[in-house]
């Protein structure tokens, strides 16, 4: 190819690293340009968040796949949990390849009692409502393209909890989210914790 369009700033310097160290048999590299994806799902109503409600939401978006890193929200949730903080979390999204020890860890945590509910193939207007009716979004991805639900969360006027690096790095830095090392879990857990105990830092 003699032009290449990538969908984030993060994956074109990830091509053009790749090519560096790759044989392009003398062949120049292709021009890479970025062009970042656009939210699409349906407008929210109109009216602001009430950041004061007892009744906290915290939501995660995508497929189950460990790069998600589903298992690192449920572990901090369950530290949280077992220190008191009531919330509920609402996973959207579908199962995917290798999330067996994901979903083992779930179903432990459902017969536990704790507050957890599962949607599969949700449509859009589905999927605004839970970005209307949630308080946060936990998206701490190992690894992204791009990032799509903290595009779609942000437009919805909901906060965000992403990973500090990569795609997701670069989308956080327009503020509306904090930033944490996925492979951290105390870094996960505070942030989180911070998020549902704070209503002037979720507003």
């Amino acid at each position: 190819a003699d032009l290449v369009f990538t969908n984030s700033i993060s994956t074109a310097e990830e091509l053009k690293a790749t090519w560096e160290v790759a044989e392009l048999e003398g062949k120049a590299p292709p021009t890479v340009i970025s062009v970042g994806l656009p939210n699409e799902l349906p407008k929210p109503q109109a009216g602001h968040r009430d950041s004061d409600k007892e009744d906290l939401k915290v939501l995660w978006v995508g497929s189950s796949e460990p790069r998600k890193n589903l298992g690192g929200v449920l572990f901090a949730s369950e530290r949280l949990w077992s220190q008191g903080l009531i919330f509920k979390l609402v996973l959207v999204g579908n199962r995917s390849w290798s999330d067996q020890d994901e979903q083992n860890y779930l179903n432990s945590l459902v017969a536990r009692g704790r507050d957890i509910e599962r949607h599969f193939e949700v449509s859009d207007s589905e999927l605004v409502d839970f970005y209307r009716t949630s308080d946060v979004l936990v998206f701490p991805s190992l690894h992204e393209g791009f990032g799509l639900p903290i595009i779609e969360a942000l437009s919805h006027g909901l906060p965000v909890i992403t990973s500090e690096f990569g795609s997701m790095g670069q989308l956080a830095c327009h503020r509306g989210c904090i930033t944490v090392d996925p492979n951290d879990d105390q870094a996960l857990e505070h942030a989180l914790e911070n998020v549902l105990t704070d209503p002037s830092l979720r507003k």
